[in-house]
């Protein structure tokens, strides 16, 4: 918490007390509500967007759990304005963080005692915690000399943006997410669909069957999925026909769903461990590898899959490792990310 206020009061040397517990506030809570009219967000980031004559020093200001998104760099980031509000709402939930909060917020006047008078800091917070801790506007002076004009986002999808990104350049595009078990594929795969109103795809409806998994079969990389159904039903029919046949094989219950038969959409998203199996892997125009801290990977399946950990351990990750070993799809992949602690990810663009 200090260093956080340390860094607030260094990029901002104006600040009052109130933007201090304006910035904890959104920290803790975002923008501190659900979004109930869409249309009034879209028209309120509209009118900013034309308004707004002020450059900002930066484009994200990382708040912790939360972050500032600048709507004066929001051009040069390469976002467009849709997108940024779709993260805005998707990031908006109320949530009963009050308790954290009241005890953040007390800190503050002993922290922030060589810059604010302790007592009258004190009787702000006092005040602040009888009203039920609403949120705050930034000070007069700190809009006169700042210009604040953001949005409040999760810090995870603020560090995707340089992703969106490669997305928005394309009309329609084909994104495959390969990478590590519980490295966060599907998550990721899931908030490209809220986004783009993408269709999802996921590599685990395709697994061989058991009567395939030979001991032949099973010595290639990769070798475990059924890539080349994959690619005979789905995704030479998506790229080449605009059209696909959906027909996912149940592991559990043993049998394959009833065929339908979709339309491509603008942006599809193909999600799972081997999506970039070389036959595919030609095929896609992004490609995006997610790379984990081992350490990690065990603790968060041991939390998500407590009774199957044993066998992600003795046998799917040595598998998954063997292929990515094998394939080299770490290098070849257009972007890397690796996926932190809380599930922030770092972005690295490969050069190829």
């Amino acid at each position: 918490m200090k260093e956080f206020i340390e860094q607030q009061l260094a990029l901002y040397p104006e600040s009052r007390e109130q933007d201090v517990l304006k910035a904890v506030y959104q920290s803790v809570f975002g923008c501190g509500h659900f979004v109930y009219d869409e249309a009034k967000c879209k028209a309120m980031l509209e009118k900013e967007l034309r308004e707004n004559n002020y450059t900002s020093k930066t484009a994200v200001e990382d708040l912790g759990r939360y972050s500032r998104v600048y709507l004066s760099k929001l051009k040069e980031s390469g976002i467009s304005s849709s997108t940024l509000l779709k993260l805005f709402i998707l990031s908006a939930k109320e949530e009963d963080k009050k308790d954290e909060y009241i005890e953040a917020v007390k800190l503050l006047p002993e922290i922030c005692k060589d810059v604010f008078d302790k007592r009258e800091f004190e009787r702000i917070i006092s005040t602040h915690i009888e009203e039920g801790c609403p949120s705050l506007h930034h000070s007069e002076l700190f809009r006169e000399k700042y210009h604040p004009c953001y949005r409040v986002i999760l810090s995870e999808y603020a560090d995707i943006i340089p992703l969106l990104c490669e997305i928005e350049k394309r009309e329609e595009c084909i994104v495959a997410i390969d990478g590590k078990a519980a490295s966060g594929k599907s998550t990721l795969g899931k908030l490209l669909s809220q986004i783009y109103s993408a269709d999802l795809i996921h590599m685990d409806d395709y697994f061989l069957p058991p009567e395939r998994k030979t001991k032949e079969r099973l010595s290639e990389a990769g070798g475990n999925v059924d890539y080349e159904r994959f690619a005979c039903e789905l995704l030479v029919p998506l790229v080449n026909e605009g059209r696909y046949i959906s027909r996912p094989y149940r592991c559990h219950g043993g049998y394959y769903e009833q065929p339908k038969e979709k339309k491509r959409s603008k942006i599809t998203v193909i999600e799972g461990s081997y999506s970039l199996h070389p036959e595919l892997y030609r095929h896609y125009d992004i490609k995006i590898f997610i790379d984990l801290d081992p350490r990690m990977q065990s603790e968060r399946i041991k939390k998500r899959d407590p009774e199957m950990y044993e066998r992600f351990i003795s046998e799917w990750i040595p598998l998954e490792n063997r292929y990515f070993e094998e394939t080299n799809i770490e290098k070849r992949c257009d972007i890397k990310l690796i996926s932190k602690k809380n599930y922030r990810m770092e972005v690295i663009k490969n050069e190829k």
